[in-house]
This record gives structure tokens, C-alpha cells and sequence, in this order.
């Protein structure tokens, strides 16, 4: 429509004269019709509705959000009754004063009999002077009587005003230029400034001033606001003609600012266990940094990444999901209004729906309300989840810096390209599943963030481009698999056929002896030896890449990504918290070359530590495939996902006799920790060092992605990457763990450690922690 405008009207001059005399007749044709309604009665008739429509008041009553529990029904995430005192914008900036200042100044000159043109500039001045002082008083008065009801000074009232008004500057500053964008891209010209500006919604909400306020100053907000609503329905009712008009004008006049106000119930979440004091038996850690004298600490942020927050509304919520429609009228329940929350991450966002009530309506007519036509509202439902908080908090006391696991110790074991110095921090990631049920009892990344922190300190919590407090590990970061695909895709290899049950392989060091430095074993690598020939459980148990490279050739690009795709990796679980697929590619974006290094978990694969645990939970079961959750069944929105994956019955046995070998002193070397890495004469202990319980498990030493600084442009668009701040190998420990004397294993946990180096010393340590902490809390005899 506009471009063909101005092939017809080519000068912008014309284009806008044309646009001022369309306006002039639509007011023309307005004001003709509204003389008409003047003549025939309509306006009358249409005044007695207005009235009574006025006095009439739809009032909409809040809900109750859902609560959030863990296993046992703790209380996590919970509604408490709070209010806090909004205003409006325009009130905030100035404009509603001014905005009455003139409707005032008109109204005075109309029963005067006045023109503004005709007043001379001193006259207009002091006249504009006299209204705008009489509502500033006014505005000034309210602004007062809120401080000394918050019990603020005056100034903080002021503080939060500027905050506001600086907000909505930004806001509307980034609308207006991504508008101008927009428009230029569809009319195919320049767009000036004042052409894209547009007021946003933020510029018609009202935005809090005070928060979280007693019911005392609740009820003296709500005074003003109703003296004022009736003082506006008194002024309606009574005729222009009256004696006492202007009195009573006065009087609506003087409370006016105050139907720009309104007490809110904002939803505040509380999270009563966000912080928990928790003690540490230390005599059981590596003996560098063990003690008889147990470690009490406080731990805080305790399952906020698994929760969520909360966050206002956007504008895109509420047209998405509006409560009520541009008219006002009331068309979803469950929808949203300025001033609400909404779930921003974790289970406060992806169940939002249930856990989201819907809000009650109640009619008045005259202050009385109208029970029959009054709706009452629905509280939202209840989220148990399958995580225990005391646990979940064990964990991460293990995980803290005073305890010594993640800080770099001598026993640690680094590629030599990739050197720490001891006392540097590590991070890390621990997934406890239940096997039988494929439930999480806890997922713990570290290091995480207190409440406080992420309300205080989102800046340095969003720019740590080292420890990524802000990433939930367990689900939201893949990792490269390392040895830790050996035993599935083993069971994978003897199913298909490619393997057999009892086939061996000879490890000579290298893959191909006339290419030594190629695709070698890791036992040459470091000390040039070789494992000899070897069947599927002692390969495993070795963790022989020469067996498994062989395993890569016989499975082939579409075994291995069939299988892979099979026990999880490459899609989303449905867990219940947000998550990242991990790496899988597709056929024809890798090719036969590249089984070689996937059959060891190398090359374009990877996973997250929530699929690594299902993975071997599948394994663990014999087969079958539940997709791992963090919401209880009877609240979950669609089911766990179940499939049989029909593994050979032998080959899955030989996995777990693998796994069992690699903690096999005899065999595998994934109980013995080397108190100091670099010496041959070290001394050597146990890593897993509880009684009354079985531990298989797998070692992983996965080759990454070195990890640096992220650049973004101010709009906050990725740039690329700066300087490094890491790079080497991740460290992975995974069990399974039953207690001693049962048939079927209970418990997977998974450990990796971000550039830990080798997998046995810098996550071994961590999952014999886990096991401890599992008995501590009864999990375990």
C-alpha cells in the first residue's frame, strides 16, 4: 500500500497534506455524527447506559500458584502472600500531570468563554502555571503519603522512579530501532525516528514502587483508591447544574492521581530450602585431604537450576496468552495481565501451564458484590518431583571448594599440553538415577549460584565464561562420551551380529602398525605397551581403543548413529527441565573414516550427563530404555518414553562383567588412586572405600572443545570467541551401584569433571562421595 502510494504520490510533502485532510474529515464526519445523536435522544439514552455501566465494576481475584516439592514432599517452590504498590507509568514520568494540567486549563477556558490564541504568551504561562501546580500538589501529596506509609524517605521513592523511567527508556530506545529496521526492510526506504516510535507496553503498565507491603499499608492504599473511585461515581451522578458541582469536581479533582495506583498480589516465590545447613563426614575422602573432624556448612542454591525463577511478564506473554482483550473484556482466565509472573527456566517454566491457576471474578454493583455473577478462582496445581533436597545438598556440600574435590590436587592426572596448577578450581557435573524407575534423586552442577547471587550479581554470574554458574551441567551442557561408550556399544555390536560373543581382538599399540602415531591405544600412547588380545569384557575392562576401534569398523556410520540415537543421544529426554540435545550427526554429515574414533567416543559425538545415566540405566535393566525424569509420574504432562531395545542377553552381561573388571584391581586399574600423579613411588589407595556395597563402573578421559571467553555485540548477539580460558580433556566416572548381595543394580551415578584431565582420579573420588552420600540418606544399607 505504501510503495504504491508513492508511485503515485512521489513527494513526501503531498503524502503527508494528503494524510492531514483524510484526519480533517474523519473529525469532521465524528463530530457530525455525534450532533446528530445530540438531536434524536440516542445521547441521552447513551449517558443512563454509561452510568450505569460505571457503577457497575468487574474486579478480577487472584490465584494461587502450584507449589513445588521434592520426593518426599519438602516444600521448594512456594506462593506466600505478598502485595505490593503499583503505578502507573504515566504518573511515574510526569505526563499524567501534565495531561490534566491541560484538560483543566481547556475546561477553564471554556466556561470563561476564552481562546488560547487569544491570550498573549504571559497570560498562557501563568495560566498553564496555575492548573499544572494545582495537580502537581496533588501528585506530590500521593507521592508523599506512599513514602510514609513504605516508611521510606522521600528520595528512595525517588530512586525507584528514575530506575523505572531509565528501564523504559532502554526498552522503548531498542523497540524503536528494531521498528526502524522493519519498516525500512518492508517499505524499502528510510524511516526516520519519530516515525518507528511507538509507546510499548511498559509506557502503559503501572510498575511497583513498593513491595511486599503489610496488610496495614494494604488497606490504607486501598482507602485512597476507593475515596477517589467514589468520589469520580459521585461526581458521574451528579448534574453540571447542581450548586454543588464544582465542589464536588474539586474534591474528585484532588484524589484523582489515585485511581492511577493499585495494590497487587505478585505472586512472590519462596524457596524454604533454597539454603540448608548441612555436615560433611570427611574420613572417608582421599587421605590428602581427609580428617576425623566431620565439616559443617551452609549450602545455598540448593536445586535452584532444577526449579527455576520467575519473571514479570513480557508483552509477547500476554499476546500469546492475554487475559483480557484491547476492549477490556475478560476472555481467558489463565491469562496474563501486566504485573503478572511468569516461569522463566527450569520446572517453573516448562510445567507453567499446570502449575499456573486461574484467576476468579468478582461483580460489584454499588460496592455490593454480586455473588451469582462472581467466579471463584482455581489455584494451580501441585509439582512433585523426584529429586531429594537433602541429598541434592550432600551433594553439593561435596562439591563446595572447602572440601577439596574440586580444587586441583597432586593425585590429578593431566595431558601434558594442558597443565593446572594445584588449588586451581574445577567444575563439575553428578547425575544420581534410579534405575528402576529411571527417576532422578539429584542432579547437582557446580559450582551453582545462591538466589541472592543471581538477584544481586547476574552480570558476574552471566560474564564467568570459566565456571558457567549459570548452565545447569547435568542437562543443559553435552560433553564429549570418551571410553564411556564402550560398554553400550559393545552390547550394540554383539545385538547386531558384527561381534561375536566371545570374539577377540589383538592390541598391537597401534591401529595400523605402519601409522604408530595414528589411532593408538591409550596404554601405548603413555607408555608404549599394548594389551595383547583381548575379548569384549577384558577390552572394557582395559578400556582397550583398539577392540573398540574395530567395534566403530564393524557397527559402521549407520550402526553406530542408529544405536547411539537409540540409547538417547541427540534428542531431548522430556525430563521436565530445559535441555540441549548433545551432538549426533546425520547420515551423509560424517562418514565411514569417522566409526574409527566414535567406537571410543571421540569425533562429532556427544552427550549430556542426564543421557549418559539413562544410557547405562537402559544397560542396567538388560535393555529397556526409560527416558530419565525429574517430575514424578502423576504430574508429569505426557509419560516417559519406554522402549525395549532388545539387547542381546550375553552381550549385555559381558558389559557389566567389563565394568565390573575395570574396578577389578586384577584387570582394570579404576580402584586405585595414585596419591601424586607425577611420582612413580607414590603410594596408592582405594577410591571406592564403602563396605556392604557392589560398585561396577567406567572410566572416561573425553578429548574437548577448549573453552574461552564469548563476545557478544551490544544487542546481544554472539560475535565469537576470545581469549582461552581452558582447554584439555573432561574426566568421567560412571556406576552402578547396588548393595551387596542383590541381583539387580539400583542406583547410576554419573560424574564428569569440565578439563579434569584423566577420568579415574579427578571423578572417581567424587562418585565414591555420592555412594556415601546415598548411604548417609538411607539409600543405600
Amino acid at each position: 500500500m505504501r510503495r504504491t502510494l508513492r508511485q503515485y504520490i512521489p513527494s513526501m510533502f503531498h503524502r503527508r497534506l494528503l494524510l492531514l485532510g483524510t484526519v480533517a474529515a474523519v473529525v469532521l464526519f465524528v463530530l457530525g455524527f455525534r450532533a446528530l445523536t445530540l438531536a434524536t435522544g440516542e445521547s441521552q439514552h447513551n449517558a443512563e447506559r454509561d452510568l450505569a455501566a460505571s457503577l457497575q465494576k468487574t474486579i478480577p481475584t487472584d490465584t494461587i500458584r502450584g507449589k513445588i516439592t521434592d520426593r518426599f514432599d519438602r516444600p521448594l517452590a512456594v506462593d506466600v502472600p505478598s502485595y505490593d504498590v503499583v503505578v502507573s507509568y504515566d504518573l511515574i514520568s510526569g505526563n499524567w500531570t501534565r495531561r490534566q494540567a491541560w484538560a483543566s486549563l481547556r475546561k477553564d477556558l471554556r466556561r470563561q468563554d476564552k481562546y488560547w490564541s487569544e491570550l498573549s504568551t504571559q497570560q498562557q504561562n501563568d495560566l498553564y502555571d496555575k492548573h499544572y501546580d494545582r495537580f502537581s500538589e496533588y501528585e506530590n501529596n500521593l507521592w508523599m503519603i506512599l513514602a510514609g506509609l513504605g516508611r521510606k524517605m522521600p528520595e528512595e521513592i525517588q530512586v525507584r522512579k528514575d530506575e523505572v523511567l531509565r528501564q523504559v527508556m532502554i526498552l522503548s530506545g531498542k523497540h524503536t530501532v528494531n521498528r526502524e529496521r522493519r519498516l525500512e526492510k518492508l517499505w524499502d526506504e528510510e524511516v526516520s525516528w519519530l516515525e518507528a516510535e511507538e509507546r510499548i507496553r511498559e509506557e502503559v503498565t503501572k510498575h511497583w514502587v513498593l513491595r511486599d507491603v503489610p496488610a496495614k499499608v494494604q488497606h490504607e492504599v486501598r482507602n485512597f483508591i476507593r475515596t477517589a473511585e467514589q468520589a469520580e461515581a459521585k461526581r458521574i451522578e451528579t448534574d453540571r447544574d447542581d450548586e454543588g458541582y464544582e465542589q464536588i469536581a474539586d474534591e474528585e479533582a484532588r484524589f484523582r492521581a489515585w485511581r492511577q495506583v493499585a495494590v497487587v498480589r505478585p505472586k512472590l516465590r519462596e524457596y524454604p530450602l533454597e539454603s540448608v545447613e548441612i555436615t560433611i563426614d570427611r574420613s572417608t575422602l582421599p587421605s590428602p585431604i581427609r580428617s576425623d573432624e566431620p565439616l559443617t556448612m551452609e549450602v545455598s542454591g540448593l536445586g535452584l537450576q532444577v526449579l527455576g525463577l520467575m519473571r514479570d511478564v513480557y508483552a509477547e506473554d500476554q499476546i500469546d496468552k492475554p487475559f483480557a482483550d484491547r476492549k477490556g473484556k475478560i476472555v481467558d482466565l489463565r491469562g496474563y495481565r501486566d504485573n503478572d509472573r511468569i516461569g522463566e527456566s527450569g520446572i517453573e517454566a516448562n510445567l507453567e501451564s499446570r502449575l499456573r491457576g486461574a484467576r476468579g471474578i468478582t461483580r460489584k454493583e454499588r460496592g455490593k458484590v454480586l455473588e451469582d455473577l462472581s467466579i471463584s478462582p482455581i489455584r494451580g496445581k501441585d509439582v512433585r518431583l523426584t529429586i531429594d533436597v537433602y541429598l541434592q545438598a550432600r551433594i553439593q556440600g561435596i562439591l563446595s571448594p572447602g572440601v577439596g574435590l574440586l580444587e586441583v590436587q597432586p593425585w590429578h592426572s593431566f595431558d601434558s599440553r594442558y597443565p593446572l596448577e594445584l588449588g586451581s578450581p574445577l567444575q563439575a557435573t553428578v547425575v544420581v538415577l534410579d534405575i528402576e524407575t529411571s527417576e532422578v534423586l539429584a542432579a547437582v552442577s557446580a559450582p551453582n549460584y545462591s538466589l541472592e547471587q543471581r538477584q544481586e550479581d547476574y552480570a558476574s554470574l552471566r560474564d564467568d565464561f570459566l565456571n558457567l554458574p549459570l548452565k545447569f551441567r547435568p542437562a543443559g551442557m553435552a560433553y564429549e562420551c570418551g571410553s564411556t561408550i564402550k560398554p553400550l556399544l559393545y552390547a550394540a555390536a554383539v545385538t547386531e551380529g558384527v561381534i561375536g560373543i566371545d570374539e577377540e581382538f589383538a592390541c598391537d599399540g597401534p591401529l595400523d602398525p605402519k601409522s604408530p602415531l595414528k589411532h593408538r591405544c591409550w596404554i601405548f600412547k603413555r607408555h608404549m605397551l599394548s594389551h595383547s588380545t583381548l575379548r569384549g569384557d577384558q577390552a572394557i575392562g582395559h578400556s582397550c581403543n583398539i577392540f573398540f576401534y574395530n567395534v566403530g569398523m564393524r557397527l559402521g556410520i549407520d550402526g553406530l548413529l542408529k544405536w547411539l540415537e537409540r540409547f538417547g543421544m541427540g534428542s531431548k529426554l522430556n525430563s521436565g527441565v530445559s535441555e540441549v540435545r548433545g551432538d549426533l550427526p546425520k547420515l551423509g554429515e560424517v562418514f565411514e573414516k569417522d566409526a574409527i574414533n566414535m567406537g571410543i567416543g571421540q569425533g562429532p559425538i556427544s552427550w549430556t550427563p542426564l543421557q549418559a545415566a539413562a544410557a547405562y540405566a537402559a544397560l542396567a535393566r538388560g535393555g529397556m530404555y526409560i527416558s530419565p525424569t525429574f517430575v514424578a509420574s502423576s504430574d508429569r504432562e505426557k509419560p516417559q518414553i519406554k522402549q525395549d531395545l532388545n539387547l542381546d542377553t550375553y552381550a549385555v552381561a559381558m558389559s557389566l562383567k567389563g565394568m565390573e573388571y575395570v574396578l577389578d584391581g586384577s584387570v582394570g586399574g579404576g580402584n586405585k588412586l595414585k596419591l601424586d600423579a607425577k611420582d612413580r613411588q607414590s603410594p596408592i589407595e582405594p577410591i571406592f572405600n564403602i563396605e556392604g556395597v557392589d560398585v561396577i563402573g567406567k572410566t572416561g578421559t573425553a578429548q574437548a572443545f577448549k573453552r574461552s571467553v564469548e563476545l557478544y555485540d551490544e544487542a546481544g548477539n554472539f560475535k565469537g570467541f576470545g581469549d582461552e580460558l581452558r582447554d584439555g580433556d573432561h574426566g568421567w566416572f560412571i556406576t552402578l551401584v547396588r548393595p551387596e548381595g542383590e541381583t539387580d543394580y539400583k542406583y547410576v551415578i554419573a560424574v564428569v569433571t569440565d578439563f579434569g584431565g584423566s577420568g579415574k582420579p579427578a571423578s572417581g573420588p567424587i562418585n565414591n562421595q555420592v555412594i556415601h552420600a546415598l548411604k548417609t540418606e538411607g539409600y543405600l544399607p
